[in-house]
């Protein structure tokens, strides 16, 4: 047996080099004739799976890949830390694994060596089976470092002996002294028992310091609290409080507050009022139809102000108590926040009102949480195929009723994208109820004339009003009898059928001084709604200046905010000072102040603490700008122009975000700062619809010419956005605000700086998150996915090239890298800046270097994560794409096939991952001669791009070119010909004909006319898109110097 080499020296009191000691082993298996020397985690799974495969008969006493599964993971996980901290050439974890696959070779091939081998890598794995708390890699702690290189040193030692001993030279001479073979392995396993203890304690010490968790969560077994998951066919114990999962998927639904809008609702009912509805022989038929009986939708319809809302809610009353176990799911849909306008939104809450309903939780629901949680996806989103699960949970549902309020509020494309969805859904499944009450509209009826439906008519509501009124005049503050018998009547023949009209009617009258301005004001009520708002502008004009002032501040801020604000952020916004363009507190109305203002068209919601228009046709009213011949001067001060409106909030959005701690800081205190979520999150949506303004755009430049008030922002938008995929939506505002600003006619900020922007803020996010898990706050703090990170760092890769930056790009990745841990962080939250890192080492050209680094980053996300986990795939497509850079084009293939077949198990073939995996896969195909197969995927992923995404996209344009690509390389000339004159169309009507691609689209349409021998076409082309690149870049810009190479090629004097 080898001696022991010393892993200290005297003269060195610190973690010294293990160099010296591991050439000399170097220098002795060169001895022994060994030409494995050094492997990789690959080349160990390869022999894996064919001793597997040998021994496959043998299944009691085999030696097995999951049998020594706890060696395997321990060494991938700790492989790169060890690494880093022992410089050496070869590294100690290709030694180790070159000793492994040595060894597993000789079991495979030499029988009489399998048992020892069999038994020894069975007692190591015992010793390493790594507890979860150790699930970290301290490599920037020296006493970690030191610890683990000894370990290392003590597996090396060991199987390297046990691999001499079992070489089959060497077997013969000890075959018959197994018993001191015995003995010595018994001191190494002793050893490397005391070598384990030493680094586990460190660890643990190092665990206490830094909280840092990334390890996957143990399970843990209870015969009460377990709950089974079941995701394609593989089944998963989460022993969790069922409580705990039920409150975990409602976070994950976020859905809108469903309870709030129905309490509203129902506190507007009058008793007894809405039993007409109730009791309306077509609604009885529908509450009592059977799976096999009349149809299952309904509609509910009437004029606007009728009182529909408060019909839904008693409806839902009426089915809740008297529908028994079938739950009754409410839905109430508004103009004015945008959360409740789409049918995601409904399927959303149709879902977190299934979990509060039901006792057991959709095992469809459960599974589909549970893929999102693996993936990442702190929110629901498209990627879960939202309507199709909601189509998977209510087939678990035995009986269900939908009542969806207000669906005319939706956009406009949405609506009947909800009644076709909705309608199907209850004719296919027969088990599910659906009652739609909403404005008799065009769209709604082409879509539900032809069912069964109810007209809320005057006759209808008559009694329903009088029943209200009497009840309400009961709380006018006069007393005498004849007066309110008086009013009654008034109220009752103006009504007409409407119940807003005799709810605004009350409220006017209730705001009286007296009974003499009572009766003015009843006398003076117009008929129909319009005429009772112009009325209540007039008033308002004739009011001082300063409620004038609050009641204009109050109707721009509810009517044009993006979402219901609450009183803290009305209060704030109406604190805008506009003439000195400041926030000023002794300013700020009381709510009583704001409510006898703007009373009876704004109204207090108590439940949510948020100001809302009275009724959707109060904002229609408005914006109509047709009311500003038919009212005053004055009054006609308060219809509001759309365009200015924007204008007015943008400013103040801006200014905000540039006060105090909103300016700087992420965590943003909302008491101190109550308008700073709103500001963040809608400032860049409100300037885009502003109209064009050098004082607004100045005031823009200041603000964005701060990098770190940009990051801020960008930070504190991801964390603060309560929808799936913030980044993509941060991009767009980002485009929608320097198309704005274009119109200074200064090009200002570029695609770049943008991208850099959004870069930086996700270094500044997981320091911020990281800071926040180590203080235990935050313990929701949203996340953002792998996948959405990738699809941005790919597309800043793509512009650093296309500028000449891309080192700089490297540089600046590399920095962050060292700054969080090393190329070897072994955290798998850490992963995506090797990803990151790895795509612009492939864009740079350094393919090795990428795919080093690729390899790096999928060896600890298997040790973290599932197998089929989405970031495992992103990683392997990453690698795959390095991989055919190298042309290794059998292990590309590989690769990406691997990648799709899970994501087609998981996905539609729309979804953005398999559509991204088949293109790769196309290329890879492309590259090995294999066109045909190639262009058949192509085609696959853009049919998928322009049903998702549309023709005009930058992806699918990209697919239609490999398209063109494909048909060249298989000898169809003519038909690439056409589609490359199809994608230089298409990309100079997205980006113009001076954008990098739309000139690499001309270069590529002459190399086919110079295929054709068309040279003056070809011609033309290279030389347009040669005089762009210099233009854009220079002439020594590589693009610049291949169009310089082509117009040689097609005639040009060079």
């Amino acid at each position: 047996m080898p001696e022991k080499l010393p892993l200290r020296f005297d003269d060195a009191p610190e973690l010294v080099s293990m160099e010296t000691p591991l050439h000399r082993y170097i220098d002795r298996l060169n001895v022994t004739g060994a030409d494995y020397i050094t492997s990789d985690i690959e080349d160990v799974s390869g022999e894996l799976k064919l001793l597997d495969d040998h021994y496959s008969l043998n299944t009691n006493s085999r030696l097995s890949s999951r049998k020594i599964a706890p060696l395997v993971d321990f060494l991938t996980l700790y492989n790169p830390a060890v690494d880093i901290a022992v410089q050496s050439n070869p590294a100690p974890s290709a030694l180790v694994w070159g000793s492994l696959k040595a060894l597993l070779l000789t079991a495979r091939t030499t029988v009489r060596c399998t048992q020892i081998i069999h038994d020894t890598l069975l007692d190591i794995a015992e010793i390493l089976c790594v507890p979860v708390h150790s699930d970290l890699i301290f490599q920037h702690d020296p006493k970690v470092s030191e610890t683990l290189a000894e370990l290392y040193y003590e597996i090396l030692t060991l199987l390297e002996d046990l691999r001499l001993a079992c070489s089959r030279t060497a077997f013969k001479i000890v075959r018959n002294l197994l018993k001191p073979l015995d003995a010595d392995l018994n001191n190494h396993f002793q050893r490397l028992s005391i070598a384990f203890a030493k680094f586990e304690k460190e660890a643990t010490l190092a665990l206490s310091r830094d909280p840092e968790v990334y390890a996957v969560k143990p399970s843990y077994e209870s015969e009460d609290l377990s709950v089974t998951v079941k995701v394609d066919a593989v089944v998963s114990v989460r022993c969790v409080d069922p409580s705990e999962i039920r409150e975990n998927i409602l976070s994950w639904l976020c859905p809108s507050d469903y309870n709030a809008t129905l309490r509203q609702a129902c506190a507007k009912r009058a008793a007894d009022t809405g039993d007409w509805l109730l009791t309306d022989t077509t609604f009885q038929r529908w509450s009592k139809s059977s799976e096999n009986s009349s149809d299952p939708v309904l509609w509910c319809y009437g004029a606007p102000g009728c009182g529909k809302t408060v019909l839904s809610a008693t409806a839902v009353q009426y089915l809740r108590s008297t529908g028994g176990e079938r739950p009754t799911i409410y839905f109430q849909c508004s103009s004015t926040d945008k959360w409740r306008q789409s049918r995601d939104a409904i399927n959303i809450s149709l879902l977190a009102q299934l979990v509060d309903h039901s006792v057991n939780i959709p095992e469809a629901l459960l599974s589909a949480y549970t893929l999102a949680e693996r993936y990442g996806r702190c929110r629901i989103s498209a990627s879960d195929r939202i309507s199709d699960l909601v189509m998977d949970v209510l087939r678990e549902t035995p009986n269900l009723n939908i009542i969806i309020d207000g669906v005319d509020e939706c956009e406009a494309e949405e609506i009947p994208e909800i009644l076709q969805f909705f309608s199907t859904l209850a004719r296919k499944l027969r088990s599910v109820r659906v009652l739609f009450f909403s404005r008799d509209i065009l769209p709604i009826r082409k879509e539900l004339d032809t069912g069964p439906s109810i007209h809320i008519s005057t006759d209808s509501t008559k009694r329903d009003i009088d029943l209200y009124l009497r009840d309400a005049i009961s709380t006018l503050p006069c007393s005498e009898s004849h007066l309110k018998q008086y009013v009654y009547s008034v109220l009752s023949k103006r009504a007409a059928g409407m119940f807003l009209f005799a709810r605004l009617g009350i409220e006017t009258l209730r705001a009286s001084l007296n009974t003499q301005e009572m009766l003015a004001s009843l006398d003076g009520l117009p008929a129909g709604l319009h005429n009772v708002y112009s009325q209540v502008v007039e008033r308002l004009a004739s009011e001082p200046p300063l409620r004038q002032d609050l009641a204009r501040q109050v109707f721009r801020w509810v009517c044009r905010s993006t979402r219901p604000l609450t009183w803290p952020e009305l209060r704030c916004a109406l604190s805008w000072d506009r003439k000195r363009k400041v926030f000023d507190e002794n300013i700020a109305p009381f709510k009583d102040s704001v409510l006898a203002v703007c009373c009876p068209l704004v109204e207090h919601r108590p439940d949510s603490d948020t100001f809302q228009l009275a009724h959707l046709s109060i904002y229609e009213y408005f914006h109509d700008q047709s009311n500003l011949s038919r009212l005053s001067s004055g009054a006609a001060t308060f219809i509001l122009k759309e365009n200015k409106s924007h204008a007015e909030l943008a400013e103040a959005t801006l200014t905000y975000l540039g006060i105090g701690e909103t300016a700087e800081s992420i965590n943003v205190d909302p008491k101190k700062y109550p308008l700073a979520k709103y500001a963040t999150e809608n400032w860049c949506f409100h300037l885009s619809l502003s109209p064009y303004k050098e004082r607004l755009h100045r005031q823009y430049t200041r603000f964005v010419s701060s990098e770190s008030r940009r990051s801020t922002w960008i930070t504190r938008s991801l964390l603060s956005e309560d929808i799936p995929f913030p980044i993509h939506r941060i991009s767009k505002l980002q485009k929608l605000v320097r198309t704005w600003a274009k119109q200074s006619g200064n090009p200002g900020q570029l695609d770049t700086e943008d991208l850099i922007d959004i870069q930086k803020a996700l270094f500044r996010l997981d320091e911020f998150q990281q800071s926040q898990r180590r203080i235990g706050g935050q313990k929701n703090i949203n996340t953002i996915s792998n996948f959405e990170r990738s699809m941005i760092i790919r597309d800043l890769a793509r512009i650093y090239t296309m500028g000449g930056q891309i080192s700089y790009g490297v540089r600046v990745f590399e920095e962050e890298v060292t700054k969080t841990g090393g190329m070897n962080s072994g955290k798998a939250s850490k992963t995506w800046l090797l990803n990151s890192l790895g795509i612009l080492y492939d864009q740079q050209g350094r393919f090795q270097l990428a795919e080093a680094i690729q390899r790096q980053a999928l060896a600890v996300q298997l040790r973290f994560l599932p197998r089929d986990h989405l970031d495992i795939i992103i990683t392997i497509n990453e690698l795959g794409r390095v991989c055919r850079h190298l042309q290794k084009y059998e292990e590309a293939e590989s690769l990406h096939l691997r990648a799709l077949r899970t994501l087609q198990a998981l996905f539609p073939n729309t979804d953005q991952h398999v559509i991204w995996t088949q293109n790769a896969l196309a290329r890879c195909y492309r590259k090995r001669g294999q066109a045909s197969l190639a262009l058949d995927l192509h085609t696959q992923a853009y049919n998928s791009m322009i049903c998702t995404l549309g023709a005009k996209h930058p992806h699918a344009i990209w697919t239609l070119s490999d398209m063109a690509r494909c048909v060249r390389q298989m000898g169809r000339i003519e038909e690439a010909l056409e589609l490359r004159k199809v994608v230089l169309e298409q990309r100079v009507e997205v980006y113009g004909r001076r954008h990098p691609d739309t000139l690499w689209a001309m270069g590529s349409l002459g190399l086919v006319y110079e295929a054709l021998g068309s040279m003056v076409e070809a011609l033309r082309c290279h030389t347009e898109a040669y005089e762009g690149q210099v233009e854009i870049w220079g002439s020594e810009h590589p693009h610049a110097k291949w169009s310089l190479m082509a117009l040689c090629r097609a005639g040009y004097s060079c």
